[in-house]
């Protein structure tokens, strides 16, 4: 049945993109809620986005592995299909993988920069707030 491996090995394909998609949206879910929180909780930040960054590309692994697996399967039931439009199905869904990777590094960079910017703003904060207090007295 080779209409029902190919179907089988494109939902594989599919199912591998929409694991990328959905850590990368867990991650970006979860920077978010991290952001919108207290500003002394800003120290753990880079903690949490080393640890985020880590989760995305763990996605990215896991779906790059079911990706492998099943193009090797593919290649194994139909070695006269190689260079088929099977095999390009599976390079554009590494592509695509790739492309929610680099914009969840990105993102999380600019995060990043963020966190750093309002640590500095904050210690600033935290300077101008005890020259004040040292005038009062």
């Amino acid at each position: 049945m080779p209409g029902d491996e190919i179907r089988w090995l494109r939902t594989a394909a599919q199912e591998a993109v929409n694991h990328v998609d959905r850590y990368c949206r867990e991650v970006k879910d979860n920077i978010g809620l991290q952001l919108s929180g207290q500003c002394d909780e800003v120290s753990s930040w880079e903690e949490r986005l080393y640890e985020e960054e880590n989760t995305m590309k763990r996605g990215s692994e896991e779906a790059y592995e079911s990706l492998r697996l099943a193009r090797l399967r593919y290649n194994e039931l139909f070695p006269e299909f190689m260079l088929d439009s099977g095999n390009q199905a599976f390079d554009k869904a590494i592509e695509v993988i790739n492309k929610f990777s680099m914009d969840t590094l990105k993102w999380l960079r600019d995060s990043q920069e963020n966190v750093d910017k309002w640590t500095e703003n904050a210690e600033d904060k935290h300077a101008d707030w005890c020259e004040n207090v040292n005038d009062w007295y």
